[in-house]
């Protein structure tokens, strides 16, 4: 019998973008569409995929809105979703937004435990990251609700990522409006284990870039969280059919 795989959906007036549904059922999973209306859904699920989507609200998680198109409500739906998951100890893999928001909602409540987290918490930032994925017409009516739009920082839709701890190089697309930015400085001492707060953060950096990033600042393109059936990528694996990914995820 087949795994339920519940991915969350927000507002039935967008459209679903079917290939997350395609990805999963090619992986030999079936997927359960997660609303505010089925919540009761999950119960049936083994795991959940948080997909892309619209940026995470910045405010949220103690910085300023400058650039970013948000829905507040969705954020918080897929936190609580995400909560229920974690909470039954059922894995979840995030995708570019469901990437980001893992990471914010941890990095967001260790920074509200510890001052000691401050070195790390104030080179974080969002960026602007647009590919010419968003080209297309159907992307535009989005586009235009971006405050200061700009492809500036990386203007091509294929990239190298580095994976860690071996060092091997890996081709991904890469289609995202925010990011997770670590200072270059600061990541090689998370990496060295020089930052004694790392030992106890839940993060493991399990890829990253600096292609197309500003001089000095890491893109974080991977990451889980330890002793946690958490795993997310920053890149697109639906649009290259990576199904090895999530089939091997949950198992």
């Amino acid at each position: 019998m087949k795994k339920n795989i519940g991915i969350t959906r927000f507002n039935s007036k967008e459209p679903m973008n079917y290939s997350y549904l395609s990805y999963i059922e090619n992986a030999g999973f079936n997927p359960i569409v997660i609303t505010p209306f089925n919540l009761g859904s999950t119960g049936k699920c083994s795991g959940l995929v948080l997909p892309g989507g619209k940026d995470i609200t910045p405010e949220l998680f103690g910085k300023n809105n400058t650039s970013s198109y948000c829905d507040p409500e969705l954020d918080q739906f897929e936190f609580n979703v995400f909560k229920y998951f974690f909470k039954k100890s059922l894995p979840i893999f995030g995708i570019c937004r469901g990437h980001q928001l893992i990471f914010n909602i941890f990095f967001y409540w260790l920074t509200k435990k510890s001052k000691s987290c401050d070195y790390i918490s104030h080179n974080l930032s969002f960026k602007q990251h647009l590919e010419k994925h968003y080209s297309l017409s159907s992307r535009r009516a989005f586009i235009n609700k971006i405050k200061h739009f700009t492809t500036s920082i990386r203007d091509y839709p294929q990239h190298n990522i580095t994976t860690i701890p071996d060092n091997k190089k890996l081709q991904v697309n890469s289609f995202h409006h925010q990011g997770i930015i670590i200072k270059e400085k600061c990541f090689n001492k998370i990496l060295n284990n020089e930052i004694k707060i790392y030992k106890d953060y839940p993060f493991e950096f399990l890829a990253y870039t600096k292609e197309g990033m500003p001089k000095g600042e890491i893109l974080i393109e991977a990451l889980k969280i330890r002793n946690k059936e958490v795993f997310s990528v920053q890149w697109h694996p639906e649009e290259m059919n990576s199904i090895e990914l999530i089939q091997e995820f949950f198992k």
